[in-house]
């Protein structure tokens, strides 16, 4: 059995090999995460970069359909197109429809729940190997599953999923949803209420939140 001592210091020696925040926008699609972590990343240019889960799985979508990827995320990302065109080389599938096909049906009953939300901390792990430095935070625009989460308190000291709310924006045809972690050590949440044409206010709200939390990983 550890003593309290020998628990606290694999703790620290734990925590020191970890960078210090991920930041997850947990919200509908179209709301705006995309542009929320992008603006992010221009008011904190230095350290803070913005990665998507859903880079592995347009991998995996393309693979599976033998379709070229690059084509795949056109018509995944176009706002207009990728729940409207049927793709006759993924069974006639709007672009949403495959990715959730082969998240949920193909990949998760194959290799676990968690499967994406580990290789993203494997990625981050190469990250840190790579710049030879932990001193970097990472903002994720596409939160929404709670496997996710938990992965990420393996190489982050601190995870913040922020809810974001916008009037007629909700999850219809999505198999993400919002996150609301509950007693999982390291991780955080709160609720972000978005308005049209005041993001300037989200911004700043943001920034305050993730600064609060670097002073406290000092």
């Amino acid at each position: 059995m550890k003593s309290h001592w020998t628990r606290n210091i694999s703790n620290y020696i734990d925590d020191c090999n970890k960078s210090d925040i991920a930041i997850i926008l947990n919200g509908p699609p179209g709301c705006g995460k995309d542009t929320l972590a992008q603006r992010m990343t221009t008011a904190i240019p230095c350290g803070l970069y913005k990665r998507e889960f859903k880079q592995l799985l347009y991998k995996e979508t393309a693979s599976y359909f033998g379709v070229n990827v690059d084509h795949l995320i056109f018509f995944a990302t176009h706002r207009d197109l990728k729940d409207s065109v049927r793709i006759p080389a993924m069974n006639n599938m709007t672009a949403r429809e495959a990715l959730i096909h082969v998240s949920e049906e193909i990949i998760k009953p194959l290799y676990g729940e968690d499967y994406f939300g580990n290789a993203e901390t494997e990625k981050v792990r190469q990250l840190q190997h790579d710049l030879n430095d932990r001193q970097f935070d990472i903002i994720y625009s596409d939160g929404g599953f709670m496997s996710e989460i938990k992965s990420l308190t393996k190489v982050f000291k601190i995870v913040m999923v922020v809810r974001l709310f916008r009037d007629g924006f909700v999850f219809n045809n999505d198999s993400r949803n919002y996150i609301y972690p509950e007693g999982i050590d390291g991780v955080q949440s709160c609720d972000l209420h978005l308005v049209s044409g005041e993001i300037d206010n989200a911004i700043h709200s943001l920034i305050a939140a993730y600064w609060s939390l670097k002073y406290r990983c000092k």
